[in-house]
């Protein structure tokens, strides 16, 4: 099957009907030719497709292309939708064709150019919380219950043994001996 052949005449098809988006039906407004290939919003390039249409676009863009850009996009557009009217096999298809697109080296976030940028976006006035101190910090003031400090000692802590006690963390350990995290990792026998 032509799958740009199929995409071309449905995009074609629909627009030729003249829809409007007052005329009460449900459309969705879609890119013939899509943004990640250099598609404008002219009215030339916009055709209204009903929720079913619009999904089975871009499954076709997918099945075409078959490249990072075309399954992002039906990725969102799996992930926009009610997963009860989802295509299972189709998001399957989708999801093994990523996982192996993106695994290993192919992952951009382990590349060092790409974290360095990543770093570079997140420092100073790029930071959310830069210039939020005191009242305007959203946990100023915020004080956490005991129960949930201890959900997160277990959770993230390396456990330490001092003296026949086993600590949860090594900062628990700190601030119940008074004795630095320094010495203690010195000190001690990690669990």
């Amino acid at each position: 099957m032509n799958n740009l052949k199929v995409y071309n005449n449905l995009c074609y098809s629909r627009k030729e009907m003249n829809r409007n988006k007052g005329d009460g039906g449900y459309y969705e407004s879609h890119h013939i030719m899509p943004r990640w290939m250099g598609g404008n919003d002219s009215d030339d390039n916009l055709v209204l497709l009903t929720a079913r249409e619009h999904y089975i676009a871009h499954y076709l863009l997918f099945r075409h292309y078959k490249d990072r850009s075309s399954s992002a996009s039906f990725h969102l557009m799996n992930n926009s939708c009610n997963s009860e009217y989802r295509d299972s096999r189709k998001y399957e298809e989708l999801r093994v064709f990523q996982s192996k697109l993106w695994s290993g080296d192919n992952n951009p976030s382990k590349r060092a150019d790409v974290r360095a940028k990543i770093s570079e976006k997140v420092k100073g006035k790029g930071n959310g919380m830069y210039g939020r101190v005191g009242d305007k910090n959203p946990a100023y003031k915020m004080k956490h219950t005991e129960e949930f400090l201890n959900y997160k000692r277990k959770l993230h802590g390396t456990k330490i043994k001092y003296k026949g006690v086993i600590y949860d963390s090594i900062r628990y350990a700190e601030k119940i001996t008074g004795i630095s995290r320094y010495k203690l990792k010195k000190l001690n026998e990690f669990r």
